[in-house]
């Protein structure tokens, strides 16, 4: 049901949320009806960032389904083996070369339409009956999204700080939760053998 009743209450709960797009509303690198010869995807021709991301960005309310309940956070880290000083950023974007105005930097020219070999996964949960205090407490409610949003994972570099700091504060909170950490390797990337390469053909 999509409406709270008494047989069926409305639970207020972070959830784990997936972005499924139909295969018929994938039209990523489809050419406009008028196309002509030489004309490139409207992917291909993006500028900013707006345009660069709005095919998952403008359907992205609609097209998502919950995966889980009772999820704090999901912090996805694109990890570098072999690299002493892996890009200090969370964002992993393989056509960030697309938006650089200048000249394209090593570490954009390096994961150009390159998988990174390995991401960290750490997802933070919560047990229910701690969500029971969360859902009837406004305060403590806002204060998890901002200590989760603004305040920690903001550099990668200081990812095991936060998750202590983190685990910390939710146990001061008399919050019961689990930190679960895997790291998944991607086996078809080709970031180590392409890194070098600095192409400078349009994207």
């Amino acid at each position: 049901m999509n409406q709270a009743s008494p047989t069926h209450p409305e639970k207020r709960r972070f959830r784990l949320m997936e972005f499924r797009q139909p295969s018929e509303n994938f039209d990523l690198f489809k050419l406009p009806a008028n196309a002509t010869a030489g004309t490139r995807p409207a992917l291909h021709a993006a500028a900013t960032a707006t345009d660069l991301y709005s095919w998952f960005r403008t359907p992205l309310q609609s097209r998502s389904e919950p995966l889980a309940e009772n999820i704090l956070a999901l912090i996805i880290r694109p990890t570098f083996p072999g690299q002493p000083t892996p890009p200090d950023d969370y964002l992993y974007d393989t056509r960030s070369c697309q938006l650089s105005s200048g000249n394209i930097s090593d570490v954009d020219a390096a994961r150009r339409h390159q998988l990174p070999p390995a991401i960290r996964i750490v997802l933070v949960a919560l047990d229910e009956s701690s969500w029971l205090r969360v859902e009837h407490d406004e305060t403590l409610s806002t204060e998890l999204v901002n200590l989760v949003n603004n305040e920690l994972f903001t550099r990668p570099a200081k990812l095991e700080d936060d998750l202590t700091e983190l685990s910390a504060t939710l146990t001061t909170m008399n919050l019961q939760h689990r930190i679960f950490n895997t790291t998944v390797s991607i086996r078809a990337a080709k970031w180590h053998t392409e890194k070098q390469k600095n192409p400078t053909t349009t994207p």
